[in-house]
């Protein structure tokens, strides 16, 4: 199956990390059972009675929507590259250039998310 956002541990982790939620553009319904939990797409906000119930998702195209918009806060020599290699991402910043640092994926929407992380925590989004 192909994934289509982030899931729900990606997803609660872009929350700790201060990431702004209005910019999810999916949810996890969470009083579904597991078994039939699917992503919705739309905000929360669309849902005003879910918001107790509900986990905020991203879809690939905004994760790489929001590291186009927000990245220019990487100095003049950084740069951030999402890689792909026979089948495997990887996700490269100025702040992971260390090769032991470089995350491997197996999906953009993956190395898209380790990437938004990696800025998140160094305060550089």
């Amino acid at each position: 199956m192909n994934k289509i956002c982030t899931d729900v541990k990606q997803s609660k982790r872009l929350v700790e990390l201060g990431i702004d939620v209005n910019t999810a553009d999916m949810f996890w319904d969470m009083a579904e059972p597991d078994k039939r939990r699917k992503p919705v797409v739309g905000p929360i906000s669309d849902y005003y009675d879910m918001e107790g119930w509900a986990v905020p998702a991203w879809s690939l195209s905004v994760l790489l929507e929001i590291l186009a918009k927000e990245t220019r806060n990487i100095d003049e020599d950084g740069y951030v590259v999402l890689s792909s290699y026979k089948g495997n991402w990887w996700d490269i910043s100025p702040i992971n250039c260390n090769s032991e640092e470089i995350k491997e994926s197996n999906s953009p929407l993956d190395a898209a998310f380790e990437m938004v992380c990696r800025l998140l925590e160094n305060k550089k989004l």
